[in-house]
């Protein structure tokens, strides 16, 4: 993925400037499904619209550097594409209990005013829907927040509108919380792993054990716990979880490995330099 740039940064939450999501609108569930496979990663939240990407993790087990490799290391034409959605905050919500107030308690001339401005996005979604063909929740929703204001009944137009907002505001937060518990899932777990000794030996411990500077072998099928280089040995590597490629990737000496990619074929040994 080009055109990575972090915007704001926090301890615990940083803001990207993705350009590239412009060229490939409605991979926003897709991004954040590849990136729930990092460990530390709390919530990820994509804005297509801005070209935003907003992610909140653990300071301590992650680094902004790290975070923007792995955001490049995404190939977005391996992207899975589904329609983009305007994500609602409480703000949405209660604009629209404004709207509501005013429609009932202004004059006529202003409770259309006010009324045409907040609905005007949810006309918009139906009759883009319309022209393609689909009859769908959206133009459901056009119709009745339109002819509600077509018979200047905009109380009632205002009422419906909030309600929608209000089910679309539930839903996307039902979604995120889905989305965290996956999150949850898909983070590597602590698991063994050989690590090597400064002798040539290896002994087993769990990868929570694991310190910078560790040299850990590993074979096909093992899963790799930390992001680290490759010391020795040459091995195809399966990023299917990080970058969405079917085709495993040979790594050789010198190459980044990631954390949550796993080894397909070959033996290596690998440097641990970020343990998460």
């Amino acid at each position: 993925m080009s055109g990575v740039e972090v915007k704001h940064h926090l301890p615990g939450r940083i803001r990207f400037k993705v350009s590239a999501l412009r060229q490939f609108p409605g991979t926003g569930a897709w991004i954040k499904k590849s990136l729930f496979c990092i460990q530390g990663l709390h919530d990820i939240r994509v804005n297509e619209l801005s070209c935003f990407i907003v992610v909140q993790y653990d300071a301590q087990l992650l680094t902004p550097e790290t975070l923007t490799v792995r955001l490049v290391q995404l190939d977005l034409q391996q992207a899975e594409t589904a329609g983009a959605e305007h994500e609602l905050t409480r703000g949405d919500v209660v604009m629209n209990v404004i709207g509501t107030l005013a429609a009932a308690m202004l004059p006529d001339k202003w409770g259309a005013l006010t009324t045409t401005g907040l609905i005007t996005p949810t006309l918009l979604d139906g009759v883009s829907d319309l022209k393609e063909g689909r009859i769908t929740v959206a133009v459901l929703d056009a119709i009745a927040v339109g002819l509600s204001t077509w018979r200047r009944d905009y109380r009632t137009a205002m009422m419906t509108q909030t309600l929608i907002s209000l089910g679309e505001y539930m839903e996307q937060k039902t979604c995120r919380n889905s989305d965290r518990l996956l999150a949850d899932l898909m983070r590597p777990k602590d698991s063994e792993v050989w690590r090597v000794n400064s002798d040539g030996s290896c002994e087993s411990v769990y990868s929570s054990q694991l310190a910078t500077g560790d040299l850990i072998e590993l074979s096909p099928g093992a899963a790799i716990p930390a992001d680290g280089i490759v010391m020795s040995g040459t091995a195809l590597i399966n990023q299917s979880s990080l970058t969405g490629e079917n085709v495993p990737v040979p790594r050789d000496e010198k190459a980044w490995v990631y954390a949550g990619t796993s080894v397909q074929e070959g033996t290596i040994r690998v440097r641990v330099e970020k343990n998460g």
